[in-house]
Order: C-alpha cells, then structure tokens, then sequence
C-alpha cells in the first residue's frame, strides 16, 4: 500500500515487532506473563481501586479516534514523511509505529529528522506547517464505516460509551462535533487528562473511571497496538480494526480481530466472550 507520494516509502506487508515502554521500562510487545491487569500507571488513576469488584457483564465500550473513527493517520504518516523526503530522509516505519496511537514520541521523530538533516530544526514552525497540511488533507474525509452502526448498537444495549484519545481535548471534539458524532458520548478522556498517554493504561482507566464502570465491564475498540496494548493494560477487553497505516504492524493479546467496524455485532460478540476468572 502506498500513501504517501514522491519521496514517500511506501507501507507494504512488513511484520515489526515493537518496543514497548511504560515508566521507564521497555518491554518487547507488551511485558509477559501478565498483559492485562496489574501493571503501573503514571496517571492519575490508580488500577488497584476497582480490584474486589465482581461484575458479571459488559456495560461500556469505549472508542479511540484518530484511526479508528476518522482516518487522521494516514495524513498524519503522509506529512511526517514527505518532510524527511525534503531532507532526503526516510521516516523508519518502526518509529512512526510507536508514535500511532501516543503523543508521547513525536520529540523522538523530530530528534531523528534533526540527525537526518545534521543540524538544528525550528520544531515549532515545522509542526505548525505540518499540522495545516494534516487538517487541510482530512477536511473532506467522513467518519469510518461501521462506525454510527457501533454507536447504535451500544445505546440500544443500554452501554455506556466513552472516548480515550491521546489527542487533545479540542482536536477530538471538534471533529466529533463536524462528523456529528459528539451526542453519543458521556465522557471523553484526552490526553490533558492523564500525565501518560498510550501504550500507559491511564486513558482507559480515567474513561472508565468517568463512565463509572469497573475495567472489565468495558470493551476498547483500538486501531493500533500502542492502543490495543494500554486497554489490555487497563483491564479491559479488546477488539482492534487496523486502518490503513497499522494493518502491518504486530500486535499483542486482542479479543478480536476485524476488518472493518462494519463486522461487528456488539450484541452477538458480548453473548459468546467468556466471562472471566475474576467476574464469576
């Protein structure tokens, strides 16, 4: 697949096995033995408040954005990499990976392309320009298919629906409000609201934490592993739909695996997912 264009590498069939990091430990593709609860949290949420509660059911579910309800990722990989093209550099698709789904490593991008180039670059111009050009290309873009449908499905369920973005509060709600999405949701947690984002669980612990469900009782829906990863993290269940950019990379443990949100029955996955260890 190709997205960007001259100058750009194309994203093509590669398998990558990513480096995980959480609090200044690194772990390859999540750490072993226990990928879904019990791990730290540098954000203001601690994970052991919901331990003891037993729940019997799913009550929530509980969105990312951008990738999942609107197709930012491709611009977003389509402007970082023609900027390294002007430097006659490439943007190593390992590096863009930790970044799909965190704002935690865009200074890691920008230190990078300042080696390319081997001098000092005006980052603050540079992210301006490139995020004009980011919005510029997803002004006509519309909210994913499936996605409406899966909104639905939850208000009929009765469930609860949250957001957990590592984009800011300002950029996920205005799109939500243009694509007319804004009324579904109870709680949107961004990245104002936790000192870490993704692949730290802190995002889906504030969302459920707002929507006033135990971990367990939510599903995420996620497009990357940064993302997939801090919902397993938080306790939660996981069904992921990688998007153009993510569909090559490596994900860890998931619940699910879909193409499109098109494919999902909420009601007809919850009554087959197994009810856990700790729910009985």
């Amino acid at each position: 697949m190709k997205i960007g264009g001259r100058g750009v590498p194309e994203i093509r069939g590669a398998s990558i096995c990513l480096t995980w990091y959480n609090g200044g430990e690194q772990y390859p593709s999540g750490p072993s033995g226990n990928r879904g609860t019990g791990f730290p949290v540098t954000g203001s949420v601690d994970p052991k408040q919901y331990k003891g509660e037993e729940n019997q059911m799913l009550r929530a579910v509980i969105f990312d954005f951008d990738g999942l309800i609107l197709d930012t990722e491709t611009a977003g990989y389509r402007t970082f990499a023609e900027m390294f093209a002007a430097y006659d550099a490439q943007l190593p698709l390992d590096l863009w990976a930790r970044a799909i789904g965190s704002s935690d490593h865009h200074d890691e991008i920008y230190d990078h392309l300042e080696a390319a180039a081997g001098h000092k670059l005006d980052r603050e111009t540079l992210e301006r320009e490139r995020r004009e050009k980011k919005i510029s290309l997803i002004a006509r873009e519309k909210a994913l298919p499936g996605v409406r449908s899966v909104l639905e499905q939850a208000g009929e369920l009765g469930w609860k629906i949250g957001l957990a973005s590592s984009s800011d509060r300002a950029w996920v709600e205005g799109h939500l409000e243009k694509l007319g999405l804004r009324h579904y949701f109870s709680c949107l947690c961004n990245r104002e609201d936790v000192e870490r984002t993704k692949p730290d669980p802190a995002l889906y612990l504030q969302a459920a934490k707002c929507l006033g469900v135990d971990p367990s009782e939510a599903v995420a829906l996620e497009d990357s592993p940064n993302g997939a990863l801090a919902a397993k993290r938080a306790g939660m269940r996981c069904i992921i739909v990688p998007n153009r950019v993510t569909r090559s990379l490596s994900f860890g443990e998931v619940d699910l695996r879909l193409s499109s949100l098109e494919e999902l029955n909420l009601r007809e996955w919850a009554q087959t997912c197994p009810v856990r260890e700790e729910q009985r």
